[in-house]
């Protein structure tokens, strides 16, 4: 009787593994951040499967503001983008480290959000199948139920609170509006900028307090780990929304550029070099439109990071 309990159980707790593996890879958040991931990965790959003779390879790494920052185009075929959405600077740090020693690419470009100031562990083990060499871990990490685990209590909330929203006043995530609607009407757009500031400066005000040491810990490393390759390490910070900017003290934004600098990374905030840009050249707070001002700050990034000037444009003032 007890062997016949204990294989009940067996089963049933398999069965239910089987079916929460199951929820989880088929999720829509599970899918568009683990199938990012693994997309980056395999355009990464195949970019440095290319035979590259008459051009030096660039690679640009960061998250979805880098994402909306950068741009490609036939005349960039030698550049790389590796963006996930909201991808730490340990998960940075990652692909660097995992680069071949004999890399053809020879400088990276790297999106630093004044968020990155107090920097969060890695969100979830999206990244371990490609970072970890252990042939069993691999397998390990390829499974969804655990590949996925950050996100599956997250899946399981949403999921409660939208039943519950069916017989209760509680609203449902999924139906929420976000801030990245873009409206071709000027004053609703402006309207819509000034909340998303207002939602996003909430978010980001737990790290822009200060710098803490990890910032610049980080960027050391990856400065090791690009040396070691013979890779030049770039860094820059995407234009904001004017009301966002104002909200951050000067005081943090000099220390902030401060632990850049002093990382020996050249560096450029393009804050600075696109001041007050009007609210129709975002689609909210912390992302510029891609369409709009993208391939500006793209020219820009490109053409000054080979003569030197950076250092005279963010120190000058």
């Amino acid at each position: 009787m007890k062997k016949i309990q204990i294989g009940l159980y067996i089963l049933l707790t398999s069965l239910l593994m089987l079916l929460l593996n199951q929820y989880v890879a088929t999720s829509k958040i599970y899918e568009k951040k683990m199938g990012k991931i693994d997309q980056e990965y395999n355009q990464l790959n195949d970019f440095l499967s290319k035979k590259i003779l008459d051009k030096e390879a660039s690679l640009v790494i960061g998250n979805s503001y880098v994402e909306s920052s950068f741009s490609l185009n036939e005349q960039r075929d030698n550049i790389a983008m590796f963006t996930v959405a909201g991808m730490p600077m340990v998960d940075i740090l990652g692909v660097i480290e995992n680069l071949p020693i004999n890399t053809k690419i020879t400088s990276i470009f790297i999106g630093l959000g004044y968020n990155y100031a107090n920097p969060v562990g890695s969100s979830s083990a999206g990244f371990e199948k490609y970072f970890t060499k252990n042939s069993l871990m691999k397998l390990w990490s390829s499974i969804p139920l655990f590949r996925g685990a950050s996100v599956t209590s997250r899946l399981l909330k949403e999921d409660i609170l939208c039943v519950l929203s069916n017989i209760t006043s509680i609203e449902c995530s999924k139906d929420k509006n976000n801030d990245t609607v873009f409206s071709k009407n000027a004053v609703d757009h402006l309207k819509m900028m000034r909340k998303s500031s207002q939602r996003r400066y909430k978010e980001y005000a737990p790290f822009i307090s200060s710098v803490h040491k990890n910032f610049s810990s980080y960027l050391q490393k990856m400065q090791v780990a690009c040396k070691k390759r013979g890779i030049k390490l770039y860094a820059y910070t995407a234009p904001i929304y004017t009301e966002m900017y104002d909200k951050l003290t000067p005081d943090f934004i000099n220390e902030f550029h401060f632990n850049i600098k002093n990382s020996g990374i050249d560096y450029v905030d393009l804050n600075q070099v696109f001041p007050n840009l009007d609210a129709m050249m975002f689609k909210n707070a912390t992302h510029i439109s891609k369409d709009l001002v993208s391939e500006k700050t793209t020219n820009f990034i490109l053409n000054n990071f080979n003569d030197n000037r950076f250092s005279r444009i963010n120190h000058e003032k």
